[in-house]
């Protein structure tokens, strides 16, 4: 079941991680991490970088046999991954880095996963309505004087007592100072109880929510 516990201790460790590729490596972003959990097994960690590689070259593929296939009008990020690696290993599919399968019909009852975006959180409303239909990534690489801002958000969605999904999400937005320091700024903690959730329409959470919903266990 959820914790907010369990929750904020893997937004810290994600935020470690994030500053150790920073620091020590100059990466400058942090490729998705995302942890499953069957019913009755240990958590597995899935090899995000390799299945986005996958999912790359399948477009790349389609591309050149089907210009007009769905996949060529996705846009190549988080969410179009996310749901590969779900789907995928709804369907029985081999991902990297799950070594153990559970047995066939185990559900899925955990996912954790944290990753990289845009925030508009620091502005006034009427500062972010400016923005609302505008392309965030592009306005933060391209405007010097954006006010967007970096972001770091984890979830965990998770199988409660009653077969429904409760979840919980961790948003700290941040910035690199002149000296190329992470500043955080304060996180932000959403859960299940505030659904629909406080900033509207979440892409990830609706990606997510089915795979550990089981209404039959009510």
């Amino acid at each position: 079941m959820y914790s907010h516990e369990q929750l904020i201790e893997f937004h810290n460790e994600a935020r470690r991680i994030k500053e150790h590729i920073w620091y020590e490596h100059q990466e400058p972003d942090l490729y998705p991490i995302l942890v499953i959990r069957w019913r009755d097994m240990q958590p597995q960690s899935v090899n995000v970088p390799e299945v986005g590689s996958l999912v790359e070259r399948s477009r790349e593929l389609a591309q050149k046999i089907k210009p007009d296939s769905w996949i060529n009008q996705v846009e190549m990020g988080a969410p179009l991954v996310l749901w590969a690696c779900l789907n995928s290993l709804k369907d029985g599919v081999h991902l990297p880095g799950i070594d153990n399968y559970p047995p066939e019909g185990t559900p899925m009852e955990s996912i954790w996963l944290a990753c990289e975006g845009y925030s508009l959180e620091e502005l006034s409303d009427e500062e972010a309505a400016q923005y609302a239909h505008g392309d965030l990534k592009e306005d933060y690489e391209t405007n010097p004087a954006s006010k967007v801002l970096e972001r770091l958000t984890t979830y965990q969605v998770e199988t409660s007592s009653t077969g429904l999904a409760e979840w919980g999400r961790v948003t700290s937005a941040f910035h690199k100072d002149d000296g190329g320091r992470l500043i955080w700024h304060e996180a932000r903690v959403d859960t299940s109880e505030d659904d629909p959730p406080s900033d509207g329409f979440d892409r990830l959470l609706d990606i997510m929510l089915p795979h550990v919903t089981r209404e039959k266990l009510a």
